[in-house]
């Protein structure tokens, strides 16, 4: 009988180096995608601040609103109770009218 063929492992060739005139085009090739992501996160960054700068800004803008509605919101409870101060004195008035009527009749 015939035996199985072993696999060997092949035998490395040794690794020739590249040319110099490639190490210097992916030299520019890294030096050049290095330069893009520099200036994409460059470009994230000033996002970043323009994005919390308007942040800043509606916050500002947020709480000059909220005191605004706070002394508008004063000024209706006011105008509510002095309404209705002249509400109950123009229900006692009328009531007094009806009991000086009422009177008026019996005594009358």
């Amino acid at each position: 009988m015939r035996r199985a063929p072993t696999l060997r492992p092949r035998a490395r060739t040794p690794r020739r180096s590249q040319p110099s005139w490639k190490k210097r085009v992916n030299r520019s090739r890294k030096a050049r995608d290095l330069a893009a992501e520099r200036q994409a996160q460059a470009a994230t960054q000033a996002r970043l601040e323009a994005g919390r700068a308007e942040l800043e800004a509606a916050g500002r803008q947020l709480t000059a609103l909220r005191s605004q509605f706070s002394t508008e919101l004063e000024r209706a409870r006011e105008q509510v109770a002095i309404a209705q101060e002249r509400a109950e004195a123009s229900e006692r008035r009328a009531l007094r009218e009806l009991d000086q009527e009422r009177t008026a009749r019996q005594n009358g």
